[in-house]
């Protein structure tokens, strides 16, 4: 008798079905491995943070044309008012008194007895169009008018502001050791009129923030930009280069020197 013997499907099938289970155990362990439990290990925080460093610049800024803002070295200016953010400050030009640019000075020495702290020539000086006063290198700034209304020494409401560079693509300038005067030493500018006045620095050099110098210069800062009553003064700033410089290559802090006419 010919035809097909149906008995070995049985065993074909539960070959079949043993594989089929193996396969589904498979997709099991897999899912589970993949979704798996909570582990020790920290959140993915994502790749660290990009370092970058600034390049050794040094600027001078002062404060803002219409708010407030000073000198020398990052994005602000003295106070026109002071400038950088929108408050406005007092400033010489608003009280009315006018300075002659051509009776300004042109040269400032700063000693110690015999010691030698600066010797430079002054220029007027004007904020530019980032509010910051950035006098040539070699080159004293003399913030004066029509933006800043006091000639150094002239009996004022306001001190008379010159800013300098510390250093400038990476060589010493003409404020390099600003940062190292100190009470009682001298400070002589000579006038363009060829006369002379001499200063005495009131108190050791100040590291202030450059921001805050110029955004608060009519609170906490306003002893910078004015006098409580009026003065023969002049203040002097540069950069603190050694606080370190911004992502844009600017000094965080500016050196704050203070001086009173003395003859």
């Amino acid at each position: 008798m010919t035809g097909t013997d149906d008995r070995p499907r049985p065993a074909r099938r539960a070959v079949t079905l043993a594989l089929l289970s193996l396969v589904l155990v498979g997709v099991l362990v897999t899912v589970w491995g993949w979704r798996g439990a909570p582990t020790a290990a920290g959140p993915d925080t994502g790749a660290p943070p990009a370092v970058t460093s600034a390049p050794d610049v040094a600027e001078v800024t002062g404060p803002a044309r219409s708010t407030p803002t000073p000198d020398a070295a990052t994005r602000t200016s003295p106070p026109q008012a002071p400038a950088a953010t929108p408050t406005t400050t007092p400033t010489p030009a608003s009280a009315g008194m006018t300075a002659d640019p051509q009776a300004g000075p042109v040269h400032v020495t700063i000693t110690r007895g015999e010691e030698v702290l600066v010797d430079a020539p002054v220029a007027l000086t004007q904020l530019n169009d980032r509010d910051e006063l950035n006098p040539p290198p070699g080159v004293v700034g003399w913030y004066g008018p029509p933006q800043w209304s006091t000639v150094p020494g002239d009996l004022s409401a306001y001190p008379g502001v010159l800013a300098g560079h510390t250093s400038y693509d990476g060589v010493r300038d003409v404020f390099h050791r600003l940062g190292e005067v100190r009470a009682g030493d001298v400070v002589v500018i000579r006038y363009a009129d060829g006369q002379e006045a001499s200063f005495g620095v009131d108190a050791d050099a100040r590291s202030v923030p450059k921001n805050e110098v110029t955004e608060k210069a009519a609170t906490d800062y306003a002893w910078v930009w004015s006098l409580d009553e009026p003065g023969r003064a002049v203040s002097l700033f540069s950069c603190d280069l050694a606080q370190g410089l911004d992502v844009t290559g600017h000094s965080l802090n500016n050196w704050v020197v203070q001086a009173t006419r003395t003859t």
